[in-house]
């Protein structure tokens, strides 16, 4: 008997109907909407604002690269870096704010949503948000004290003055010493695990506002295919955000 003819399997040829693989439009918005967890640096300082309902929205830029073996010197450098831009809700937004400098080591844990916008030539960019659950130091890095929130309503205005978010009698929070970067202001935790019932929705309409349902169109093409906002402009080397006017 002759050998039976080699046949490479193709997608889902050889599955039953119960474990065929989903299609690509199947898997798309599952793939557009991951959680992760990544360490890197806050390449920009963090942006309040607050909405008319009193949600309070953190946002900021961070780089992320890996250490990575030069084969023609065999030393070890930084890769390629990606850049995200990191959106923070209600107690969350205050307390990074307070807590997060411009070049601090951080971790960030949160869903990510790749976007699409339109560039000023007409072509189609990508831009990669994480809508972040936790934000933190990177102890690696350096070192942090750690104050708790005392007993509020997450999500609202943020506080008037650090020493009132504590108890009377508790010392306002103390430096964050950071090795590579120097000092930083700690701020304390979320108050309480999770969030809000209708967290998620008040967070989906603060972005509904902001976009008002016209498709994304930047202002600016910063070359990088990476979105930039009205009065915006990226800088290529660091990823921060800067406004119109202000030199690299």
């Amino acid at each position: 008997m002759g050998k039976a003819p080699c046949r490479t399997p193709l997608r889902g040829s050889w599955l039953g109907p119960s474990e065929q693989l989903p299609s690509t439009a199947l898997l798309k918005g599952k793939l557009m909407s991951n959680y992760l967890t990544i360490r890197g640096f806050a390449s920009s300082p963090v942006e309040l604002d607050t909405k008319e309902s009193g949600l309070v929205i953190g946002k900021f830029r961070m780089g992320s690269n890996d250490r990575v073996l030069d084969p023609a010197t065999n030393e070890w450098g930084d890769g390629p870096t990606n850049w995200y831009r990191i959106n923070t809700f209600r107690t969350l937004a205050s307390n990074v704010a307070a807590s997060i400098k411009k070049g601090d080591r951080i971790i960030v844990t949160g869903k990510l949503r790749i976007n699409t916008f339109t560039k000023l030539d007409g072509t189609q960019g990508l831009s990669a948000e994480i809508d972040a659950d936790s934000v933190g130091n990177d102890l690696k890095f350096g070192t942090c004290t750690y104050h708790r929130n005392t007993s509020q309503r997450p999500g609202t205005a943020p506080p008037q003055g650090r020493q009132s978010q504590y108890d009377a009698g508790t010392p306002a929070p103390a430096q964050l010493t950071n090795t590579e970067v120097g000092p930083a202001a700690s701020a304390p935790d979320l108050d309480e695990e999770g969030g809000d019932v209708g967290e998620e929705d008040d967070e989906a309409a603060a972005r509904k506002s902001d976009d008002d349902g016209t498709p994304a169109t930047d202002s600016r093409d910063d070359g990088d295919g990476d979105r930039a906002e009205d009065g915006e402009t990226v800088n290529k080397e660091t990823g921060e955000l800067l406004k119109d006017g202000v030199p690299f």
